[in-house]
């Protein structure tokens, strides 16, 4: 839960995460994860970003994902897309 704080956002940007997951259980707003998805990228842009928003009916997940973002719906799509992320990254 801390993350996504200042400090947690500090100590996240001098680890150069190739790969960040964050996942939303709930009903989040669309404003609060676009809030959490542009301090991410401003603190680490070159990180591949994979949300995860578990709803049983996901309406966001076209509002919210753009160009090097991942959304998904469930915990296996969550997985599957870290899997497919790092290993694009440990092929490079």
């Amino acid at each position: 839960p801390t993350t996504l704080l200042t400090t947690g956002l500090e100590r996240l940007a001098k680890q150069s995460p190739a790969l960040i997951c964050v996942c939303f259980i709930g009903p989040q707003g669309a404003a609060h994860i676009k809030y959490a998805v542009r301090r991410l990228r401003r603190r680490v842009p070159t990180a591949a970003l994979v949300l995860g928003q578990f709803l049983v009916d996901s309406p966001l997940a076209s509002d919210i994902q753009a160009p090097g973002e991942t959304v998904e719906t469930s915990l296996r799509g969550v997985c599957r897309a870290c899997l497919t992320l790092a290993t694009k990254h440990d092929a490079a």
